[in-house]
């Protein structure tokens, strides 16, 4: 630990978690038995008290977690609310409207979840959307099934929802079965 209440709890002789690293003011400052945890960055992982293998790099990045597993936020305010677990939040204030959502794929600055509260979500820079995003896939070569994908729109109802016009050189219907 490196930094003013970094790793606080535990350097205070309360029980503590193993491998965690805290660099930075406050940084993992309450955890008390949350292990393999990450927090670099004024704040990052301050509230953390039992979540495991967590990763939050930037000023209050992951700030309210206390027990979620597996979440991922890079930006300084990214994911400051998160409660829940298996989040990826990249950029500056990335999902910092989430709460309880889990699954979370959110890129880009200041872009939000659809849902603070919604499971399995794909924000990419308040472009491009997704449903169930990792529903169905198992292992790094698996292909997801039953997610959709929005071009412009929140609420994708198709494999792939476009609410816009579409410009092509060929349109072909009905080629995959």
């Amino acid at each position: 630990a490196l930094g003013y209440g970094a790793l606080n709890v535990v350097n205070n002789g309360t029980t503590g978690g193993i491998r965690n690293t805290a660099i930075g003011n406050l940084a993992l400052t309450a955890n008390t038995s949350g292990s393999y945890n990450l927090g670099i960055g004024w704040n990052a992982l301050a509230g953390n008290t039992t979540g495991t293998y967590n990763i939050g790099i930037g000023r209050n990045a992951l700030l309210v977690n206390i027990s979620g597993v597996s979440n991922v936020a890079l930006g300084n305010d990214a994911g400051v609310l998160v409660t829940s677990s298996n989040n990826t939040l990249l950029g500056d204030s990335s999902g910092s409207n989430i709460t309880s959502g889990g699954s979370n794929i959110i890129i880009g600055v200041a872009v939000a979840a659809p849902s603070a509260t919604t499971n399995r979500q794909l924000n990419i820079g308040n472009l491009i959307y997704g449903t169930n995003s990792q529903a169905g896939g198992v292992g790094a070569t698996s292909v997801p099934t039953g997610g959709n994908i929005g071009i412009g729109t929140t609420t994708p109802g198709q494999m792939l929802s476009v609410a816009g016009d579409i410009l092509g050189n060929n349109v072909i219907g009905s080629y995959f079965t």
